[in-house]
């Protein structure tokens, strides 16, 4: 069964989600997983960003998002395998989420 982990923030307050955007590819790649690009957009508006991360049967999409108002990562997890992969990086947005009053982790 999928779980995610979606985490917004107001752009106009200099959040770090796309610091958090890169250490969660620099996680995911750490521990073994292959990164492979679906769809990269920059627009002069907004920046949309996906990857898929697999190590055998597990699979991970990350997906950033930017625009002039909202960042927005999401975090889909495929099998339940690799709960550790997933509990890790929730606990992270959440430190994320205590430190900077407008990070909200808005889907779990």
């Amino acid at each position: 069964m999928a779980k995610q982990i979606s985490v917004k923030a107001v752009k106009s307050t200099g959040s770090s989600l796309s610091s958090m955007y890169k250490e969660a590819q620099t996680y995911l790649m750490n521990i073994g997983f292959s990164k492979m690009p679906l769809l990269a957009l920059t627009s002069k508006e907004q920046t949309f960003r996906s990857y898929i991360f697999s190590q055998g049967r597990e699979k991970v999409i990350l997906e950033y998002k930017q625009d002039e108002y909202e960042e927005v990562l999401n975090l889909v997890f495929n099998e339940t395998e690799i709960r550790f992969v997933y509990d890790i990086l929730l606990m992270r947005f959440n430190q994320l989420a205590r430190d900077e009053k407008s990070v909200f982790i808005y889907n779990e």
